[in-house]
């Protein structure tokens, strides 16, 4: 029979295991609620079964607090990043300017003596 006590043991166990939380913070909640656990060159061990209805259901809702956390961080992170982006991009992008001027050649009518002084200038280098 697969109760309620057993869905949580099993969701400690893996999100333990498959470290999905803290293993810090799991140590924290040993040491603070006095619950015994092993501890060698190997790691601190404890037995998840042994624990109390209680303690099992803080140490359950401590797990799912900090995933769900970590979770909303991480989505708020990928959000800001999008936002981030999407700004650097519109920075980098250059709008065409559509609209058109309409061009008007400047054209004036010299007299002979001014195109003589111009040519002038131009063959001393004045004018380029």
């Amino acid at each position: 029979m697969y109760t309620m006590d057993s869905h949580k043991i099993n969701y400690i166990k893996d999100n333990i295991n498959f470290f999905n939380v803290p293993h810090e913070l799991i140590f924290q909640f040993i040491q603070e609620n006095n619950i015994a656990y092993i501890q060698n060159v190997h790691g601190i061990f404890f037995t998840v079964n042994r624990l109390t209805p209680n303690l099992l259901s803080s140490l359950y809702e401590l797990i799912q607090e900090k995933i769900d956390t970590s979770n909303q961080v991480q989505q708020q992170l990928t959000e800001y990043d999008e936002k981030v982006k999407k700004q650097i991009d519109k920075l980098n992008t250059v709008k065409e300017h559509n609209d058109t001027i309409e061009y008007i050649p400047l054209t004036l009518d010299f007299t002979n003596t001014e195109k003589k002084i111009m040519t002038y200038s131009y063959n001393l280098g004045f004018l380029f």
